[in-house]
């Protein structure tokens, strides 16, 4: 009896069309998921590569959410802030209209009053109620807590953005590298007698706020023009001492300001016959050169220049040994750890060889 065994075209066959389901299946995969790589049998290096590419997108979709989400927290706060400066406008233009007192009754005012009255309840309404989610953002619980500050070193302390990488505080280190300066001119005066204008003079008076002028008649004690001079401080920004607190010693003209947008200039206008002696001469120092307490310990030599003008300095500082910019007495550092704006005192921002200070 005749069996057959074996059917060669028919395992081919069966072969084939089990290879083709797997590849329909795989085609169908890939349609249905939108990728071309499944599972790591499809492309094992290509699997690294596109979980690679994959993270890093992911990881820029969540910032791009997260930036409208902080743009929804500033146009939240923005529409707060221009309700509040609404506000602000309208109690201006009411006390504006309370002062013309000639025009407007005691009954006017009183309702004026009231209704800034009510404006300044609807400035502390909106700053308690301002929220985004469970942040409120105009009642100051966002702002930055600052502990350790020096008052003698730091007058105002502004932190405008940090980074706490690895902790919950920050410290801030303040070294000075050089020292804030005035403008300044010194004038040693005459020599017979000393302490007193030899002969009539007419000063101008120069200043980052104005030009005056100034006229002493012959034999003005020093202690007189330095009075006379600072009866002008606020039309001119120039101030005027006595070196050493002495009259004898001579008088120094300062810029009222620190940095390099202040300037002192004094300049004679008149010039009659004069003794030998009263040339009227200025000296300054030369810019960089330390320049020493001219109210005690001053002494006449060099490094000392003729002069009319001098300009003072910025100072010099280092936050976190990071150089800083200096505007006068102040201090901004602006770097992607820390940005700050720092008011220095007068005593700590001229003294470079002074130890630095931390909060």
């Amino acid at each position: 009896m005749a069996r057959i065994n074996t059917n060669i075209p028919s395992v081919i066959a069966q072969s084939n069309l089990g290879r083709t389901n797997r590849t329909l299946e795989t085609h169908l995969e890939r349609l249905s998921t939108g990728v071309r790589i499944n599972r790591g049998s499809d492309d094992p290096a290509g699997l690294i590569i596109s979980e690679r590419l994959r993270s890093g997108i992911a990881g820029v979709e969540q910032a791009v959410k997260n930036a409208e989400r902080a743009s929804s927290v500033i146009a939240t706060t923005e529409a707060s802030l221009d309700e509040i400066n609404n506000l602000l406008v309208d109690i201006r233009s009411l006390i504006i209209e309370a002062a013309n007192s000639g025009a407007n009754s005691q009954e006017e005012r009183d309702a004026n009053q009231l209704q800034i009255d009510s404006a300044i309840e609807s400035i502390t309404r909106i700053s308690n109620t301002a929220t985004f989610g469970d942040l409120r953002l105009l009642d100051g619980s966002l702002d930055y807590t600052l502990s350790g500050i020096d008052k003698g070193a730091i007058n105002r302390a502004r932190v405008l953005n940090a980074s706490f990488t690895g902790g919950s505080q920050l410290n801030v280190d303040i070294d000075i590298v050089t020292s804030a300066q005035t403008g300044g001119l010194y004038y040693n005066g005459g020599t017979s007698p000393a302490g007193q204008i030899l002969s009539t003079v007419t000063l101008e008076i120069s200043g980052p706020r104005g030009v005056e002028e100034i006229t002493f008649i012959s034999g003005t004690p020093l202690a007189t023009v330095v009075a006379g001079i600072n009866n002008l401080t606020e039309s001119t920004g120039v101030t005027a001492a006595l070196i050493n607190g002495d009259a004898n010693s001579g008088v120094v003209f300062n810029s009222a300001e620190y940095g390099s947008t202040s300037f002192v200039s004094v300049e004679r206008r008149n010039t009659p016959d004069v003794p030998a002696d009263d040339a009227w001469v200025l000296y300054k120092y030369p810019e960089g050169t330390p320049v020493p307490d001219a109210t005690g310990g001053f002494a006449w030599g060099n490094p000392l220049t003729t002069a009319t003008k001098d300009s003072g300095q910025d100072v010099g500082a280092l936050v976190n040994g990071q150089i800083a910019t200096g505007r006068g007495l102040q201090v901004i550092s602006n770097s992607s750890q820390l940005s700050v704006d720092l008011l220095l005192d007068e005593s700590f921002a001229i003294d470079p060889t002074a130890s630095g200070s931390t909060f």
